[in-house]
């Protein structure tokens, strides 16, 4: 996500949802990393869409999601590095979990 929805151009959930998200530094998510609570999001994807479908309690789509590669766990040398750079992230909670995605810096 290159910077956050102006919630006025969504429905109610999805205007609900921006307004939830946060960004957020990678050493600031550690300890959810820690308890296995994190799901990274793909650059492809709409954190707001992804968020919409668990809330919905869309198993079916998560689960594809999962198969393909474009909401995943976090693996550990993964964190590590994010932790070394300080890497920033676009967060949301959808209970239990923390689902994120890097922040996408625009040149300039």
């Amino acid at each position: 996500m290159k910077r956050r929805p102006q919630p006025a151009d969504l429905d109610e959930v999805g205007a609900e949802l921006v307004r939830q998200t946060a960004l957020i530094s990678w050493s600031e998510l550690a300890r959810q990393h820690a308890a296995g609570n994190i799901l990274g999001v793909a650059e492809q994807l709409d954190l707001i869409d992804i968020g919409r479908a668990m809330r919905a309690d869309r198993s079916d789509l998560l689960a594809t999601w999962l198969a393909d590669g474009s909401v995943y766990r976090i693996d550990d040398p993964q964190a590590i590095e994010w932790q070394r750079e300080n890497t920033q992230f676009w967060a949301l909670v959808i209970a239990p979990f923390v689902i994120i995605q890097a922040q996408v810096k625009t040149p300039g």
